[in-house]
């Protein structure tokens, strides 16, 4: 099916100054749009957001399980009646495997989407096992990373097979809290725990720890920046980059070089954007994109109360980028949508509260002066003197009795 591209209301168009991005050297402020509630959603505390190869996006809330066709949201939730139902009430993650077929892990397992039909076969309920984690290897398996360990699910066998700590043998898994598992191009699996990184090897079934403090002080192993990883993902390069509980390590595979970025942020999310390469990385304060390789992250997208179309929360939780290339931004207030052509904009618009804003958003003319600064002229609200490096207004409005300086109102 063709999926959506998400459009700008026309009524809102008219009310802003779009000042070409190229004018400027300023990164970017962009619109943002919102799914919440209002739009169908079961929740707005989104835990994972990904789309089908058919063009769905599907969405994993704390209150189900929701479909979106562009148009409308269709629900799918538990019923404690209904044995064909969601396994549970909150979705944690959500994965299509290279047969098409759709994986849940929910709070009580993980359910197989049989899509004819909208039931669920639910897979070792008798383990109650909150899924925290998934990830198809190349072989087609599925790997679980859950709150009581790591378990490879075998297709054509049917049995999951565990991996379990082992206080007293280093080369176990380091936690059994398994919060994050990626597959490297050379066909390592990593999986990130909450007390630390581990390589699997396949030969032998063993594991090899990366620590933020080693368990050997002698040890020459590579250390990791934080103990608790959030979040793994490959780089184009070969490089694991591993989000955890302060911020985003970058570990070369190559070169067994680890480099630190401790921002004291937590790195819940990370999406490389297939645009421009540039990384996209979700924190508890705010959306950041990193330009370039040096792991710098330059522009930042935070909620202001005063911007109706910035980000919903500055909590993000979930991070995906749709075939039109639209950006997808699940928080705990719904999701936000970031459409590909919206960051070659600045956005202007008159904000009452804000004195350095607009001074209204019924425009007459602007002209941009030899030192970038542009002057914009309103309806009866007098003259804006826009400093596109700040972004902030200077206001010139009509006074007749009190300066000769000032501008008419017509």
């Amino acid at each position: 099916m063709a999926f959506f591209r998400p459009a700008f209301s026309n009524a809102v168009r008219a009310l802003l100054v779009l000042v070409s991005y190229s004018c400027f050297s300023q990164s970017s402020t962009v619109r943002f749009q919102h799914l919440s509630l209002e739009d169908g959603l079961s929740s707005t505390y989104i835990t994972s957001i990904i789309q089908d190869r058919k063009g769905f996006m599907w969405v994993g809330t704390s209150k189900g399980l929701c479909q979106y066709d562009g148009y409308k949201f269709k629900t799918f939730q538990h019923n404690p009646n209904d044995s064909l139902s969601l396994s549970a009430g909150s979705v944690r993650v959500i994965l299509e495997d290279r047969d098409g077929i759709l994986w849940i892990g929910t709070s009580s397992g993980v359910d197989k989407f049989n899509r004819e039909t909208e039931t669920f076969t639910h897979l070792f309920q008798t383990y109650n096992l909150p899924v925290l984690s998934m990830h198809e290897d190349r072989d087609g398996n599925l790997w679980l990373g859950t709150s009581y360990g790591l378990y490879r699910y075998e297709k054509k066998m049917g049995q999951p097979l565990s991996f379990l700590h082992n206080p007293v043998d280093p080369n176990s898994l380091s936690d059994n809290f398994v919060t994050a598992i990626c597959q490297t191009k050379n066909g390592n699996i990593w999986i990130g725990t909450r007390k630390g990184l581990n390589k699997y090897n396949a030969s032998t079934g063993r594991f090899q720890r990366f620590l933020a403090k080693p368990e050997n002080p002698l040890s020459v192993q590579k250390n990791i920046g934080n103990n608790w990883i959030l979040e793994l993902t490959e780089d184009s390069n070969g490089s694991l980059l591993i989000g955890t509980m302060e911020g985003l390590d970058i570990f070369d595979l190559q070169t067994n070089q680890i480099t630190f970025n401790n921002t004291s942020l937590p790195t819940y999310a990370m999406l490389r954007d297939r645009k421009d390469g540039t990384l996209w990385r979700g924190t508890n304060n705010g959306l950041f994109q990193q330009h370039g390789p040096d792991s710098t992250f330059t522009t930042r997208y935070f909620l202001r109360s005063e911007t109706p179309d910035g980000l919903s929360s500055d909590l993000i939780l979930a991070l995906c980028q749709d075939r039109e290339g639209t950006i997808w931004v699940g928080t705990d207030r719904g999701i936000n949508l970031l459409p590909p052509e919206a960051s070659q904009f600045r956005i202007y618009k008159s904000y009452w509260k804000n004195s350095e804003s607009l001074s209204s958003n019924w425009l007459q003319c602007i002209m941009v002066s030899r030192d970038n600064t542009a002057w914009i002229g309103t309806m009866g609200a007098g003259l804006n003197q826009l400093n596109p490096r700040t972004g902030k207004v200077k206001r010139y409005p009509y006074e007749p009795h009190h300066s000769p300086y000032t501008t008419s109102s017509y």
